[in-house]
Protein backbone atom coordinates (compact mmCIF):
# COMPACT_ATOMS: atom_id res chain seq x y z
CA UNK A 1 0.00 0.00 0.00
CA UNK A 2 1.35 3.44 -1.06
CA UNK A 3 2.17 5.65 2.12
CA UNK A 4 1.70 9.39 1.71
CA UNK A 5 4.04 12.28 3.52
CA UNK A 6 3.22 15.66 4.40
CA UNK A 7 6.82 15.98 2.72
CA UNK A 8 5.64 15.11 -0.21
CA UNK A 9 4.96 18.13 -2.31
CA UNK A 10 2.77 16.44 -4.59
CA UNK A 11 0.83 15.73 -1.24
CA UNK A 12 0.66 19.06 0.20
CA UNK A 13 -0.28 20.28 -3.01
CA UNK A 14 -3.49 18.22 -2.59
CA UNK A 15 -4.28 19.60 0.60
CA UNK A 16 -3.66 22.84 -0.14
CA UNK A 17 -6.14 22.57 -3.20
CA UNK A 18 -8.76 20.30 -1.55
CA UNK A 19 -8.97 23.49 2.08
CA UNK A 20 -8.88 26.03 -0.40
CA UNK A 21 -12.17 24.28 -2.39
CA UNK A 22 -13.77 23.37 0.61
CA UNK A 23 -12.88 27.20 1.86
CA UNK A 24 -14.46 28.38 -1.21
CA UNK A 25 -17.52 25.93 -0.79
CA UNK A 26 -17.80 27.00 2.77
CA UNK A 27 -18.23 30.76 1.97
CA UNK A 28 -20.65 30.16 -1.11
CA UNK A 29 -23.02 28.64 1.33
CA UNK A 30 -22.36 31.19 4.27
CA UNK A 31 -22.90 33.72 1.58
CA UNK A 32 -25.83 32.21 0.16
CA UNK A 33 -27.47 32.05 3.64
CA UNK A 34 -26.85 35.53 4.09
CA UNK A 35 -27.89 36.64 1.46
CA UNK A 36 -31.50 34.67 2.13
CA UNK A 37 -31.62 36.52 5.28
CA UNK A 38 -30.92 39.74 3.88
CA UNK A 39 -33.78 39.30 1.45
CA UNK A 40 -36.32 37.83 4.33
CA UNK A 41 -34.79 41.58 5.44
CA UNK A 42 -36.38 43.56 2.64
CA UNK A 43 -40.09 41.69 2.59
CA UNK A 44 -40.03 42.93 6.71
CA UNK A 45 -42.59 44.82 6.97
CA UNK A 46 -40.54 47.61 9.49
CA UNK A 47 -38.82 50.08 7.41
CA UNK A 48 -35.72 50.08 9.39
CA UNK A 49 -35.68 46.21 8.72
CA UNK A 50 -35.89 46.54 5.14
CA UNK A 51 -33.35 49.65 4.88
CA UNK A 52 -30.84 47.73 6.61
CA UNK A 53 -31.41 45.06 4.60
CA UNK A 54 -31.11 46.53 1.47
CA UNK A 55 -27.69 48.65 2.81
CA UNK A 56 -25.87 45.30 3.68
CA UNK A 57 -27.04 44.00 0.16
CA UNK A 58 -25.53 47.54 -2.06
CA UNK A 59 -22.27 47.18 0.45
CA UNK A 60 -21.45 44.47 -0.92
CA UNK A 61 -22.71 45.11 -4.62
CA UNK A 62 -25.35 42.21 -4.19
CA UNK A 63 -28.82 44.54 -4.15
CA UNK A 64 -29.47 44.25 -8.00
CA UNK A 65 -28.75 40.37 -8.62
CA UNK A 66 -30.14 39.43 -4.92
CA UNK A 67 -33.27 40.84 -6.08
CA UNK A 68 -33.21 40.58 -9.75
CA UNK A 69 -35.51 37.25 -9.89
CA UNK A 70 -37.46 38.32 -6.91
CA UNK A 71 -41.07 40.16 -7.33
CA UNK A 72 -41.82 43.46 -7.81
CA UNK A 73 -42.55 44.42 -4.22
CA UNK A 74 -39.11 43.54 -2.91
CA UNK A 75 -37.48 45.27 -5.42
CA UNK A 76 -39.69 48.44 -5.08
CA UNK A 77 -39.08 47.87 -1.23
CA UNK A 78 -35.18 47.85 -2.02
CA UNK A 79 -35.78 51.28 -4.37
CA UNK A 80 -37.57 52.77 -1.57
CA UNK A 81 -34.90 51.91 1.39
CA UNK A 82 -31.69 53.35 -0.72
CA UNK A 83 -33.05 56.55 0.29
CA UNK A 84 -31.71 55.81 3.55
CA UNK A 85 -27.97 55.15 1.92
CA UNK A 86 -24.73 57.26 0.99
CA UNK A 87 -25.38 59.09 -2.13
CA UNK A 88 -21.78 58.37 -3.48
CA UNK A 89 -21.06 56.57 -7.11
CA UNK A 90 -22.07 52.89 -5.82
CA UNK A 91 -25.26 53.97 -4.70
CA UNK A 92 -26.01 56.14 -8.14
CA UNK A 93 -24.42 53.01 -9.94
CA UNK A 94 -27.57 50.89 -8.33
CA UNK A 95 -30.56 53.06 -9.20
CA UNK A 96 -29.39 53.43 -12.49
CA UNK A 97 -29.61 49.92 -13.21
CA UNK A 98 -32.87 49.69 -11.13
CA UNK A 99 -33.86 52.71 -13.53
CA UNK A 100 -33.65 49.57 -16.38
CA UNK A 101 -35.97 46.95 -14.12
CA UNK A 102 -38.72 45.70 -16.71
CA UNK A 103 -41.11 46.81 -14.08
CA UNK A 104 -42.25 50.81 -14.53
CA UNK A 105 -43.48 50.98 -11.07
CA UNK A 106 -39.97 49.98 -10.05
CA UNK A 107 -38.34 52.01 -11.77
CA UNK A 108 -40.32 55.02 -11.23
CA UNK A 109 -39.50 54.24 -7.58
CA UNK A 110 -35.57 54.32 -8.27
CA UNK A 111 -36.27 57.67 -10.24
CA UNK A 112 -38.01 59.23 -6.75
CA UNK A 113 -34.85 58.25 -4.43
CA UNK A 114 -32.33 59.08 -7.19
CA UNK A 115 -34.14 62.74 -6.92
CA UNK A 116 -34.21 62.89 -3.03
CA UNK A 117 -30.80 63.13 -2.48
CA UNK A 118 -31.27 66.83 -3.68
CA UNK A 119 -28.12 68.43 -5.24
CA UNK A 120 -26.11 65.73 -4.14
CA UNK A 121 -27.64 63.48 -7.11
CA UNK A 122 -27.36 66.39 -9.73
CA UNK A 123 -23.75 65.84 -11.39
CA UNK A 124 -25.08 62.00 -11.76
CA UNK A 125 -28.79 63.21 -12.80
CA UNK A 126 -27.58 65.33 -15.34
CA UNK A 127 -24.83 63.06 -16.90
CA UNK A 128 -27.62 60.17 -17.57
CA UNK A 129 -29.61 62.68 -19.82
CA UNK A 130 -27.20 61.36 -22.46
CA UNK A 131 -27.62 57.82 -21.18
CA UNK A 132 -28.39 55.45 -24.11
CA UNK A 133 -31.05 53.86 -22.43
CA UNK A 134 -34.37 56.01 -22.32
CA UNK A 135 -35.94 54.37 -19.60
CA UNK A 136 -32.82 56.05 -17.52
CA UNK A 137 -32.81 59.19 -19.78
CA UNK A 138 -36.23 59.79 -18.49
CA UNK A 139 -35.73 59.10 -14.95
CA UNK A 140 -32.65 61.55 -15.02
CA UNK A 141 -35.47 64.23 -16.02
CA UNK A 142 -37.74 63.00 -12.70
CA UNK A 143 -34.88 63.26 -10.58
CA UNK A 144 -33.99 66.82 -11.77
CA UNK A 145 -37.45 68.12 -11.61
CA UNK A 146 -37.70 66.51 -7.96
CA UNK A 147 -33.95 68.46 -7.38
CA UNK A 148 -35.88 71.63 -8.25
CA UNK A 149 -34.74 74.68 -9.32
CA UNK A 150 -31.28 74.74 -8.45
CA UNK A 151 -30.97 72.30 -10.84
CA UNK A 152 -31.48 74.33 -13.85
CA UNK A 153 -28.11 75.77 -14.66
CA UNK A 154 -26.19 72.53 -14.82
CA UNK A 155 -28.99 71.46 -16.91
CA UNK A 156 -29.37 74.46 -19.57
CA UNK A 157 -25.57 73.82 -19.83
CA UNK A 158 -26.15 70.39 -21.20
CA UNK A 159 -28.87 71.48 -22.82
CA UNK A 160 -26.05 73.86 -24.74
CA UNK A 161 -23.18 71.55 -24.40
CA UNK A 162 -25.48 68.74 -26.92
CA UNK A 163 -25.69 71.53 -29.72
CA UNK A 164 -22.11 72.32 -29.52
CA UNK A 165 -20.45 69.25 -28.70
CA UNK A 166 -22.46 66.98 -30.65
CA UNK A 167 -24.97 68.12 -32.75
CA UNK A 168 -26.94 65.33 -33.91
CA UNK A 169 -27.12 63.80 -30.11
CA UNK A 170 -30.70 64.51 -29.96
CA UNK A 171 -31.48 62.35 -27.05
CA UNK A 172 -29.43 64.32 -24.41
CA UNK A 173 -31.03 67.70 -25.91
CA UNK A 174 -34.42 66.35 -25.87
CA UNK A 175 -33.80 64.84 -21.87
CA UNK A 176 -32.84 68.32 -20.83
CA UNK A 177 -35.18 70.02 -22.94
CA UNK A 178 -38.05 68.00 -20.97
CA UNK A 179 -36.19 68.67 -17.69
CA UNK A 180 -36.27 72.21 -18.24
CA UNK A 181 -39.94 72.10 -18.78
CA UNK A 182 -40.37 70.73 -15.75
CA UNK A 183 -38.57 73.21 -13.73
CA UNK A 184 -39.79 76.13 -15.64
CA UNK A 185 -36.71 77.19 -16.17
CA UNK A 186 -36.76 80.86 -17.27
CA UNK A 187 -33.45 81.11 -17.84
CA UNK A 188 -33.57 78.29 -21.04
CA UNK A 189 -36.34 80.39 -22.62
CA UNK A 190 -33.22 81.66 -24.91
CA UNK A 191 -31.94 78.48 -26.05
CA UNK A 192 -35.72 76.18 -26.52
CA UNK A 193 -36.55 79.00 -29.01
CA UNK A 194 -33.18 78.59 -30.76
CA UNK A 195 -34.66 74.70 -30.33
CA UNK A 196 -37.59 75.38 -32.01
CA UNK A 197 -35.35 75.07 -35.28
CA UNK A 198 -33.67 71.78 -34.15
CA UNK A 199 -32.61 69.45 -36.99
CA UNK A 200 -34.84 66.74 -35.13
CA UNK A 201 -38.45 67.52 -35.01
CA UNK A 202 -38.84 64.99 -31.60
CA UNK A 203 -36.45 67.81 -30.42
CA UNK A 204 -37.99 70.72 -31.90
CA UNK A 205 -41.49 69.63 -30.02
CA UNK A 206 -40.02 68.91 -26.88
CA UNK A 207 -38.54 72.27 -26.86
CA UNK A 208 -42.30 73.97 -28.02
CA UNK A 209 -43.64 72.24 -25.17
CA UNK A 210 -40.87 73.22 -22.94
CA UNK A 211 -41.71 76.58 -23.64
CA UNK A 212 -45.49 76.54 -22.86
CA UNK A 213 -44.57 74.97 -19.48
CA UNK A 214 -42.56 77.82 -18.82
CA UNK A 215 -45.23 79.88 -19.08
CA UNK A 216 -45.26 83.65 -18.86
CA UNK A 217 -41.70 84.48 -19.26
CA UNK A 218 -41.83 82.71 -22.88
CA UNK A 219 -44.16 85.34 -24.55
CA UNK A 220 -42.50 88.35 -25.02
CA UNK A 221 -39.50 86.63 -26.32
CA UNK A 222 -41.21 84.50 -29.06
CA UNK A 223 -43.59 87.28 -30.04
CA UNK A 224 -39.84 89.36 -30.95
CA UNK A 225 -39.19 86.52 -33.17
CA UNK A 226 -42.24 86.78 -34.80
CA UNK A 227 -41.92 90.77 -35.48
Amino acid sequence: MARFSLQSPRVRNYLITFLVILLIVAYSVYKSRVTEGLLQGLASPEEQIRQTAALSLLASDNLINATLDEPEWIRLNACNALAKAEPNERTFDTLVKFCKDPSLRVRTAAGLTWGSFGMEALERSVKELGSGDANVRLQAVEAIKKIGSGAASQTLMAYKDSFEQDPIDWNQRIAAAQALGGLKAEKAVKELIAGLKDQNATARVTARDSLVAIGVPSVEPLLAILE
